[in-house]
């Protein structure tokens, strides 16, 4: 048995901030076989660290 294993690239951008990230899927013909994720982390870090200090103000 042959099995063709197709890449398939999706960017996105998330709703709750400016996080740019991507998903790499793999698939063996209409079958999705496996994937993998990437994110800026750093740039989740800097947000979640100013919504934080905006947060401990207002007390």
């Amino acid at each position: 048995m042959k099995i063709e294993l197709l890449k398939e690239f999706i960017r996105r951008i998330w709703n709750a901030g400016d996080v740019e990230g991507a998903t790499v899927y793999y698939f063996a013909g209409d079958r999705i076989t496996g994937h993998w994720q990437i994110a800026d982390r750093l740039s989740i870090f800097q947000q979640l660290r100013q919504a934080s200090a905006g947060r401990n103000k207002d007390k």
